[in-house]
């Protein structure tokens, strides 16, 4: 891991994915996670860039020295206006996307959103595991079957359907680890678990934890460095990429 000065009093801190990722491996990154949206990722969104953001954009591919020699010359005001704007491009979905999205029910609450092929897929499947709600009719809801009616029988339903679409090549980069599908962290119980290769596809909400570590350093600006951890250049997502010490999915049945 390289050390870096504290980057305007640890304001990279709060958005470190956001600012240090290249565009090309956002896209990359955004590819597996909003499959929905991907053909739109690449399109430029917003106005044009600011100044700050111009600045910026020469620090995408860069050594953790450049990249401290940027920022230091930068204000605060130019390195958060250039976070917001890559938290913009990760949030930004087109109407004409966001619009097509069928939302996924359980126990009348909004879980996740897909894609309408992807839908249709589900709807076909052996068993008929997922319903739509009304059937025929507009707005299109997906459901689980009446039948399923407990989480265990809902996570059963969506393995085998997670394992068909790995199976079929739809889903990629498996990782045999279960997430819990809920509105918010702690939860008593999930409304299912599902495949953390396989949520994004159903659009649940996933979360994880990220760690920054920080060395007292008098001559650093601000009395501090930020350690920065740079990605195996094995990984699926972003491979080589500056990162967070520590960071990861949250898992079913830890914390």
């Amino acid at each position: 891991m390289k050390s870096l000065p504290s980057l305007s009093r640890a304001l990279l801190a709060a958005t470190t994915m956001s600012f240090v990722f290249p565009s090309s491996s956002l896209v990359h990154a955004r590819r597996n996670i909003f499959p929905a949206f991907f053909h739109a990722s690449q399109q430029p969104l917003g106005p044009p860039l600011s100044p700050s953001r111009v600045l910026f954009s020469n620090c995408r591919k860069t050594s953790p020295r450049r990249l401290a020699t940027i920022v230091s010359s930068a204000s605060k005001s130019d390195i958060l206006d250039y976070m917001l704007h890559r938290i913009d491009l990760c949030n930004s979905v087109p109407t004409s996307v966001r619009e097509t999205l069928v939302p996924f029910i359980v126990d009348d609450r909004l879980v996740g959103k897909v894609r309408p092929k992807l839908a249709d897929i589900l709807l076909s499947l052996p068993d008929a595991p997922f319903v739509e709600r009304p059937p025929n009719d507009a707005p299109r809801r997906l459901s689980f079957s009446p039948a399923l009616s407990s989480p265990d029988a809902r996570s059963s339903a969506v393995a085998a359907a997670a394992a068909s679409l790995r199976d079929s090549g739809i889903i990629s980069g498996w990782r045999d680890e279960l997430l819990p599908v809920t509105p918010a962290l702690p939860c008593d119980r999930a409304a299912f678990l599902i495949e953390r290769a396989a949520a994004p596809h159903f659009g649940t909400v996933s979360f994880g934890v990220h760690v920054n570590g920080y060395v007292a350093d008098e001559a650093a600006p601000g009395g501090k460095r930020l350690w920065a951890a740079r990605r195996a250049r094995s990984k699926g997502v972003c491979p080589g990429m500056l990162d967070h010490i520590v960071a990861g999915g949250q898992p079913a049945g830890i914390g």
